[in-house]
């Protein structure tokens, strides 16, 4: 199993920060939020990591290929860096790794960070239930939601409806579809079907929405 880290946004929401540093360097306690995801995933197991960058993609990778080892004391990982030449959303971003993806991988925000304990627990979930894809939720206030993908989540765990940025209307409930998932290789059949959203981006809750629509198994679990 190998990760994707989609790196190649503005992070619009972090400006004027982002406008100087690429925001998966922004600093967490001291040290970048990228490091913290591969440190974290490293520590399951993960050791092959697909970078897709874009936005001050050469500061990021300059930064990786300097500090890595040093930083997080990891030496023997594989890091392969892809390039999303237009910011057209995830789904797009994820359509440029699919190449170079395990038959099962995770992809994950670069702002998004998961504790190691959670990462165990999807993994064991993905594969005991033979899940097409696998995602981490959380209870938000209601205000939040709008920020995130709100799903239904039926008996078993099973998500049978998520939508990205909800309008109030549209909202199913106060639970969140995290940005951090983990897929089947079946997944880059279905990005190349998803249509630009009303923000004018491809977006992978939206495959994954196809994916409900065929009834292949997306199930979800509470975390921290």
């Amino acid at each position: 199993m190998n990760a994707v880290i989609l790196c190649a946004g503005r992070g619009k929401r972090l400006i004027p920060l982002t406008d100087y540093i690429a925001k998966p360097l922004l600093p967490v306690n001291g040290k970048p939020i990228i490091l913290h995801i591969i440190e974290n995933l490293n520590a399951v197991g993960i050791d092959e990591f697909i970078i897709v960058i874009g936005y001050k993609g050469k500061q990021i990778r300059k930064y990786l290929q300097k500090h890595i080892g040093e930083k997080i004391g990891i030496e023997n990982i594989i890091v392969r860096y892809v390039k999303q030449r237009n910011q057209l959303g995830t789904a797009d971003a994820l359509k440029e790794a699919v190449p170079f993806v395990d038959d099962d991988f995770i992809v994950t925000a670069s702002d998004f960070i998961i504790f190691e304990n959670d990462i165990k627990d999807l993994i064991s979930m993905h594969f005991t239930e033979k899940c097409s894809a696998t995602i981490p939720l959380r209870r938000l206030p209601t205000g939040r939601i709008s920020e995130a993908s709100t799903v239904k989540l039926d008996e078993d765990n099973l998500i049978s409806r998520i939508i990205e940025k909800p309008s109030r209307r549209e909202i199913i409930d106060n639970i969140a579809a995290c940005p951090f998932y983990i897929f089947n290789r079946i997944v880059g059949e279905y990005i190349l079907l998803v249509e630009k959203s009303k923000r004018g981006e491809f977006e992978i809750p939206s495959a994954i929405q196809l994916m409900i629509e065929d009834n292949l198994k997306i199930k979800g679990l509470m975390i921290r």
